[in-house]
């Protein structure tokens, strides 16, 4: 419920798709730095390796929350992205597994 002088400004309350705990919120957002390093670290891995020696690489990490989940499919997208790279996902209880892997290359027109 909005106070009356957030009525009175036109603010309207909304409730978010998942229950926001501000405690695991500042937590997972503390996690970031290293969830992004550790997946840096696993594309770099596989762009730096010839397709011959290395084909996909894996990463897991902890999480407690459907919305460190959410947070860390969204990362792993885009770092998957910047570096030309499909990512596929797979969630246990209280972890996190990304699995990257090459794009196909196309073919070039005969």
């Amino acid at each position: 419920m909005l106070s009356a002088e957030a009525q009175e400004l036109g603010m309207r309350a909304f409730s978010t798709r998942l229950p926001v705990n501000f405690q695991t919120e500042r937590l997972a957002r503390e996690r970031v730095p290293a969830w992004e390093e550790a997946i840096r670290t696993a594309c770099g891995t596989l762009e730096d390796a010839s397709s011959s020696e290395i084909c996909a690489a894996s990463i897991t990490l902890a999480r407690d929350t459907e919305g460190e989940a959410a947070l860390l499919c969204g990362l792993v997208e885009e770092i998957a992205a910047e570096c030309g790279l499909d990512a596929s996902f797979k969630l246990s209880p209280g972890s996190f597994t990304a699995r990257l892997t090459r794009r196909p290359r196309s073919e070039p027109p005969s």
